[in-house]
């Protein structure tokens, strides 16, 4: 793992972004670190992704905690920010006339300037220049604040909050930019989308004002069991692709609605839902052959963000489980007397003069422990 660039410690700090200046979220002792690359943060304004963007960018300082960019605090330091690139939660462009003067403006406060208008031009934003600011939709504000975003000189961080989501770029593009930009800087997006997550390698959760759970390889960890899910619908033959599929253990769930609008006999919407997606394909596809099924179409889906939140749940459930049972320590070791075989059918009685027997004392009575997921009714060792 690369040096850390960014460095946020126990911070604590809420935003401005409701009504009346009323916080929609904020952070609660959260603490993260990352260098160069590109890591998703995935959260929703609640759990504090609004007031993420505004720290890491340097539009605000936190209440508590620090948060530093090659040890410096983006709040505080004007010569650090030069070299901070932010697609912020607001669209804000200065109205100096046409998106080319602004460019032109932009480009002269940069200690170094770069092409910011081939910027623009590389992510299909050419036809915008000669438009005055004042009259650009939401979108496309969006679309032109990305472009600045991206064309940071010398950037050290750059924070991207939604870039997918209320702008006017094809999603490839942004991608192609995003990626030529991971390995000279620190790149952070932040999104309440999990599929859009899950295109990073690196994700963490933001839960509820934290950073509860990291993933390595966000499309097979970030939603656990909920991590790869198709849905496909059947034209003809969804009880038999059905069944046919049930048979196969690449699948952790399968549902099944039949009927479809057109009223068509025999279709139907299949949800299938597997930890690996290339056994999940292949499943499908083993079952369509066997079962003679006419499949019109078959959509991957990621999970939802209340899924992600309830995975996550468990994880940190199970986690504490582990740890009670590790404070605990291993149960007294207890070794069972072998019992004289009944005879005729009496009961097995104490030996004469032998007192019941009890607990040592001080001896603590072995713990019953269940899965978070809920209890097995298989015994435990």
């Amino acid at each position: 793992m690369s040096e850390p660039i960014l460095l946020v410690e126990h911070v604590a700090y809420a935003d401005h972004a409701g009504e009346r200046g009323r916080a929609r979220g904020s952070l609660i002792d959260a603490s993260l670190r990352h260098g160069l690359g590109a890591l998703a943060v995935l959260g929703a304004p609640e759990d504090g992704s609004l007031a993420l963007c505004d720290l890491l960018s340097g539009r605000a300082a936190p209440r508590r905690g620090s948060v530093r960019v090659d040890g410096r605090e983006p709040a505080r330091d004007p010569s650090l920010r030069s070299q901070l690139g932010c697609l912020g939660h607001d669209a804000e462009l200065p109205r100096v006339g046409t998106v080319a003067q602004l460019c032109a403006l932009v480009s002269s406060a940069w200690a170094t300037p770069e092409p910011l208008r081939a910027s623009v031009e590389a992510l299909g934003l050419g036809n915008l220049l000669a438009r005055a600011v004042s009259s650009l939709s939401y979108a496309e504000t969006r679309s032109v604040e990305l472009a600045i975003a991206l064309a940071t000189p010398d950037p050290r961080l750059v924070v991207l909050f939604e870039p997918y989501l209320d702008v006017v770029v094809e999603r490839a593009r942004v991608e192609a930019a995003i990626a030529e930009l991971s390995p000279r800087a620190a790149v952070v997006v932040i999104s309440a989308s999990p599929r859009d997550a899950q295109s990073f390698e690196h994700v963490v959760v933001l839960d509820r004002g934290r950073f509860v759970r990291s993933s390595g390889a966000g499309r097979g960890e970030l939603g656990g069991p909920f991590g790869v899910q198709l849905h496909v619908s059947v034209e003809r033959g969804a009880r038999a692709l059905a069944a046919a599929l049930s048979e196969s253990d690449a699948l952790d769930s399968l549902a099944l609605e039949l009927g479809s609008p057109s009223g068509a006999e025999g279709a139907g919407r299949l949800r299938l839902v597997g930890a690996d997606g290339v056994r999940l394909g292949r499943a499908l596809a083993h079952a369509v052959r066997t079962s003679g099924a006419r499949v019109e179409a078959v959509v991957e889906s990621a999970p939802q963000l209340g899924e992600v939140r309830a995975m996550t749940e468990w994880e940190q459930r199970r986690m504490a489980a582990l740890a009670e049972l590790y404070r605990r320590g291993p149960a007294p070791f207890v070794q069972a007397q072998s019992s004289a075989p009944e005879q005729h059918g009496a009961q097995a009685r104490p030996r004469a003069n032998e007192p019941p027997s009890t607990p040592a004392a001080g001896a603590e009575p072995e713990p019953a422990v269940s899965s978070p997921a809920g209890p097995s009714g298989e015994e435990r060792s």
